[in-house]
Parts: C-alpha cells; sequence; structure tokens
C-alpha cells in the first residue's frame, strides 16, 4: 500500500478539480439521455468510468479491464420505458454482449456488440447497432491506457453509418483511489448518408471521474464521482454541455464466497432547456469459487424528464462470469 498521506492529498486535488468543472460548466449543464450498456455503471453513475471494471464498462472507460487477471463474459438486457414515444405499442430495448481476455506482457483485448431498438414488428423506432474492439495495457503500476474502435450502424429502416474512436486512462493511485479520464467519440463522427432530412452525429464526450473506497475487508464502500463536458453538433452548429452524477455502491461479506452489492446514483442536470433529474437504483448478488465468479446485477433507472409517471424508467439486468481473476477488483 502507498502512502497515507499521497492518497489523501490526490483525493483533495481531484476534488478541486471537480469542483472547479461544476463551476464552469453548470449554469447551462445539459446532458443527452444515454440507454445504459453497464447494469453497474447504470446502478453507481458515471462515476463508474474511474473502475469499468468489467466486459461493459469499456464503454466508460477502455483503459479500465487492464488491471484485471483472467477473462469475462458478459450479457445484458434492457427493457426501456416508452413513456413520451406516443406509441403504447412499442416495447423499445437494449442488450449488449462481449468479454474480454488478458494476454500477460501484452494486455488486454474486448470485444462488445451493443443493439437497441424496439421488439415491435412494426416500429417507430431507429435501431442502433454497435460493435466495438478495445485493447488495454498498463503502462506502469499506476497508469493504464485503453483504445475502443467503434463501428456504428442502423438498421430496421435507415442505413447512416460511422466509425469512431474512445481513449482512455485510469490513475490506479492505490486501493483507495481510483481516476479516469476518457473522451468518447473523439472524431465526433457524422453518420451518412442523409436520412429523413437529417445526418446522425455521435456526440463527444470529455469525462473526469473519481472514485473512493473504503478500507474494510467485510464490507466496503465505493463512492464515485464524474463530471463531464459534452459536445454535441445541432444542424451546422456545435454545442457545449455539462454532466455530472454521483453514486454509492455497499459491498457485504465481500471475502466470502456469496456476497451482495447495494447500489445508487443521482444525477441532476438538463437536456435541451429540460430538467433532468434521474435517480437509479440497483443491487447484485456474486458467488465466487475460488479465481472463479457469478454476478448478477439489477438496476432501476427512474425516467429523467418532469411530469412522468411516479417509478416510470428502465430496468436493466446482466450476468457476468469471470474465470482466473485472482484479483477481482471492487
Amino acid at each position: 500500500m502507498r502512502n497515507s498521506s499521497k492518497t489523501f492529498t490526490i483525493a483533495i486535488v481531484n476534488v478541486i478539480i471537480l469542483l472547479l468543472i461544476i463551476a464552469v460548466t453548470w449554469k447551462d449543464a445539459k446532458c443527452e439521455f444515454i440507454y445504459e450498456k453497464s447494469v453497474r455503471g447504470a446502478s453507481i453513475g458515471y462515476g463508474f468510468a474511474a473502475l469499468a471494471d468489467e466486459p461493459a464498462g469499456v464503454y466508460y472507460n477502455p483503459a479500465g479491464i487492464a488491471y484485471l487477471q483472467g477473462s469475462q463474459v458478459s450479457t445484458m438486457f434492457n427493457s426501456i420505458s416508452d413513456y413520451g414515444l406516443g406509441n403504447s405499442d412499442e416495447f423499445p430495448f437494449s442488450g449488449d454482449i462481449g468479454g474480454y481476455k488478458r494476454y500477460d506482457n501484452y494486455g488486454s483485448l474486448a470485444f462488445n456488440i451493443y443493439r437497441m431498438g424496439s421488439l415491435s414488428s412494426n416500429s417507430a423506432i431507429n435501431t442502433t447497432n454497435q460493435m466495438i474492439l478495445t485493447f488495454s495495457r498498463i503502462l506502469n503500476p499506476w497508469w493504464a491506457a485503453g483504445l475502443n474502435l467503434k463501428y456504428t450502424f442502423e438498421s430496421n429502416y435507415g442505413n447512416r453509418k460511422g466509425a469512431d474512436i474512445d481513449l482512455g486512462l485510469l490513475y490506479d493511485a492505490n486501493e483507495v483511489v481510483n481516476v479516469g479520464f476518457t473522451v468518447r467519440n473523439l472524431f465526433q463522427t457524422k453518420m451518412k448518408p442523409l436520412y429523413d432530412g437529417a445526418y446522425r452525429y455521435l456526440d463527444r464526450i470529455a469525462l473526469t471521474s473519481l472514485t473512493y473506497t473504503t478500507q474494510d475487508p467485510w464490507e466496503p464502500t465505493v463512492f464515485a464521482f464524474a463530471l463531464g463536458i459534452k459536445q454535441q453538433a445541432v444542424v451546422d452548429r456545435k454545442i457545449a454541455y455539462g454532466l455530472g452524477s454521483f453514486g454509492v455502491e455497499q459491498w457485504f461479506r465481500y471475502d466470502m464466497p456469496f456476497s451482495w452489492i447495494l447500489r445508487g446514483s443521482y444525477t441532476v442536470t438538463k437536456d435541451d432547456d429540460v430538467n433532468f433529474r434521474q435517480f437509479s437504483a440497483g443491487f447484485g448478488l456474486r458467488f465466487r469459487n475460488g479465481s472463479n465468479f457469478w454476478r448478477i446485477d439489477y438496476a432501476f433507472q427512474k425516467y429523467p424528464y418532469d411530469g412522468a409517471v411516479p417509478l416510470t424508467g428502465n430496468h436493466v439486468i446482466s450476468l457476468v462470469y469471470g474465470f482466473g481473476c485472482l484479483d477481482e477488483q471492487y
């Protein structure tokens, strides 16, 4: 374990950085309503980018899998609320399947496939598909870097497509503090060809995240913070927005073969000048046998806009299986 005074200093410096970003961006803060691809990330918010320690974590930070041992595979299903779609017959959903493998002395590779659309045969919802190839590597005992190569395309109706990349850094200060830096959709790709009178752009998002974990071998608590700036293309303009979230993850019986987890987060911002207040909560169950484990996660995300029926939102569930994971993180 590294020096405790260094840990405290790092934590204070990063809190100051986060507060400065709030001061600059909060006045006009807005964010997009992203359908989550990681259930754990959906539960504890964008601060998960400072951990990102599972196959779907590459959507938050491609550097996260660098510090993990062995391999993991995961699958996710998200039952998306149809509130506000104007078609009560729609059954929108999203899903992801992916995995990673670590190669000693080389780095870690991951591959994920994501799809968001509707289960209805006659749908008014565009179907979006995404494939991501990830490479991540430890640079030194403190830093890891990662890269996502992304290809996004539409189906069902519309045939716009485009490629982009995500970049990520992860600073593993010690067992207590983790800091993540990510840029999603670096080139803010314009998906082509023109469809229904409009192009489609991939939003560029720069995110700073921080997690602080209490040193309790039985019941550790993870506090997750994140603030970011998003650049969105609207017609012929590019507009900068901001986003922020806070989350908590509480483990129980962490060192035992059977563990359970409670999670929650809250995000307050705006989206197209509409108030965005999203509460998320979830739980997980982990079964560990030596270096292998199973983890089942569930999350509920409240519909974030005003006027929705109470407890209207998304229900997300995932299954993660890891093998050869001798040093599994929180």
